[in-house]
């Protein structure tokens, strides 16, 4: 199987968004089904999900939420499920539209970055007066996104971005597999090694942020926003991660394809042994090994230290549309998804990690998922704020003309710092 993309793309939104703050109506708060107020107990309920691919065989996933359905409706046989496959292409355009026009899902997957787009335009409800501490507990820290104060959603998955390194390349270069490059000064040092043997040390996807671009600032250091969601991203310790990334690009330590790829041929070349590592989601991989891996030893390597030890990755998690007929049963559904037996056999399924502090103890003798767990614990969630979407292409775009040579890389992060306070400025 292969597991499709979680990532997070920035769209032609706002023009919708600024529709739907102007002229939504306040939304009042819901009544819970059966109480007072709310609907009789055993009145019917209809409620519709949309939920994107998150594997090529969707035989495999579509069986995992047809038995979900069928659990959830044994224990509440007046609620009626629809799930709908929807394309990840423009999936904030088409919420928003059809939430806005009451066209919508009762319930769907988003990304972090996306509550507090909603949230401002009133297409989701909090779901605070519907869950407990005790249903809250059980997710890892981090995993759960609240914006202003508010609960929006709860977690289904998330993943990290890892290097994966070729074992029997790794030993036919003379290095030692048992000792994989934990900091970037032994990255480099293995990366110049492998160039010295025509070998590719790494893959690059200069065509996004969320797959190496983030991590890399973060490890020197640097940071796009601070805590109150002030763009913070101009500072010595992101030119040198930028410089970094040049010195990557020009040594030819990544294939020449890195300013704008990072796709197939970059995964063909760390098949034929021509790549010491793939630098990519590492549950993607492990759920799809066949298309990345041709008879040879692999291992999930250690998340790299400069500053900081820590890796990009993002949370899927399901919230309430605020066009829900019943928001307190669409509640119930998403806490039946995302309880711990259902979440384990749904990433089970389809590669991803489970967002809940006990998920190890699902994976026992399996030492490679228990690894990409153990690296799990270094994400860094993406940036929530409003602009943080557009900040994404903005870094993506920026750290493209420093690979080209057109710009510096202090030209660049003076740039980027510019360019995304304007984003921000546009998106309050």
């Amino acid at each position: 199987m292969r597991i499709k993309k979680i990532g997070i793309r920035w769209l032609s939104w706002l023009a919708v968004l600024a529709m739907l703050v102007g002229c939504a109506a306040p939304v009042a708060a819901p009544a819970s089904s059966g109480g007072e107020g709310g609907a009789a107990a055993d009145a019917p309920v209809e409620l519709v999900m949309w939920r994107f691919p998150l594997m090529d065989d969707q035989e495999a996933e579509t069986a995992v939420w047809d038995e979900l359905i069928a659990g959830f409706t044994a224990m509440h046989p007046n609620v009626t499920i629809t799930i709908e496959t929807q394309p990840w292409d423009d999936r904030r355009q088409k919420l928003l539209s059809a939430i806005g026009s009451g066209r919508g899902p009762d319930v769907f997957y988003m990304n972090p970055d996306m509550v507090s787009q909603f949230a401002i335009a009133g297409a989701i409800v909090p779901i605070d007066d519907y869950i407990t501490p005790e249903d809250t507990a059980k997710f890892n820290p981090g995993t759960l996104i609240p914006w202003e104060g508010k609960l929006y959603a709860l977690p289904i998955l998330q993943n990290s971005i890892v290097h994966i390194y070729n074992l029997d390349l790794v030993t036919q270069l003379g290095l030692d597999p048992e000792a994989l490059p934990t900091t970037i000064a032994e990255f480099e040092e293995w990366a110049q090694i492998a160039k010295d043997n025509d070998v590719y040390a790494s893959a690059w996807s200069g065509n996004t942020a969320t797959n190496g671009l983030t991590a890399l600032i973060w490890q020197f250091g640097g940071d796009i926003y601070d805590a109150d969601g002030n763009v913070i991203i101009d500072s010595p310790e992101t030119v040198a991660a930028m410089t970094f990334l040049k010195k990557m690009y020009d040594e030819g330590w990544l294939p020449p394809d890195s300013i704008t790829a990072g796709g197939e041929d970059q995964i063909d070349a760390y098949r034929q042994g021509q790549m010491l590592a793939m630098l990519t989601d590492g549950n993607r991989f492990y759920g799809s090994r066949e298309t990345y891996v041709n008879d040879f030893a692999w291992a999930f390597g250690p998340i790299l230290t400069e500053q900081r030890q820590v890796t990009s990755g993002t949370v899927g998690s399901y919230a309430v549309s605020s066009k829900a007929s019943d928001p307190a049963m669409a509640v119930e559904w998403i806490k039946y998804v995302t309880d711990t037996e259902n979440s384990v056999k749904l990433n089970q399924t389809v590669g991803y990690l489970p967002p809940l502090k006990e998920a190890a103890s699902f994976y026992e003798g399996d030492a490679a998922f228990q690894t990409l767990l153990e690296r799990a614990s270094h994400v860094q969630v993406d940036p929530i704020f409003p602009s943080a979407s557009q900040a994404y292409i903005i870094l993506a775009e920026e750290a493209q003309a420093i690979m080209t040579g057109s710009k510096t890389p202090e030209q660049a992060v003076a740039d980027m710092q510019s360019r995304i306070d304007q984003a921000k400025s546009q998106t309050q």
